[in-house]
Order: structure tokens, then sequence, then C-alpha cells
């Protein structure tokens, strides 16, 4: 994740995250700016905007956890791959 640079977030609270999540999510995507979380005025939570590819990765990154695939990961792998792999892995009874 990327340094968060508190001069260009959104600050909101948690009140206000519960009533408009779905904004807030959409103005952090459309903005590619932050939004750090407060709740009783401490900061708990960011939200980060994420492109594509950090998503994919993101993902892969978790199914190789969950498949205990990490030895066969790479970043070359795609979506489809990781899941061939993990129907094998599964087939297999491993």
């Amino acid at each position: 994740m990327p340094d968060i640079r508190l001069d260009n977030v959104r600050v909101v609270t948690m009140r206000q995250l519960s009533n408009g999540a779905s904004d807030i999510v959409r103005q952090v995507n459309e903005t590619n700016r932050p939004a750090v979380v407060t709740k009783h005025g401490r900061y708990v939570a960011v939200i980060q905007p994420l492109s594509n590819a950090e998503v994919e990765s993101i993902a892969l990154k978790g199914l190789a956890a969950a498949a205990d695939l990490e030895d066969n990961y790479s970043e070359s792998a795609d979506m489809a791959t990781m899941m061939q792999r993990l129907n094998d892995r599964r087939r297999s009874g491993n």
C-alpha cells in the first residue's frame, strides 16, 4: 500500500461512513484520494483506492495463501491459472 499523506485525504466519521458508505467509496475511487475514518476523534481505518492490477494481485495472493500455494505463486500468474491450480489441488485431495 502506498504511503498515505494526511494533506491528501478526506476525513470521515464512523457515522458518516455508516450513513453514506457507497457515496464515500465512490468518491474515493473517483478522486483517487483515500479517506481516513475516525471514531471518537481517533483514526481507525483508511479507505484506499485500488487499481484493477492491485486488486487482482491482492486476490491472487489471498488465493495462494488460502490454498497453501505460496511456493507456486508468481507475480505473472493470472486469475485463471491460479483457479486451475486450486481446482487441481482440490481434485488431488491435497
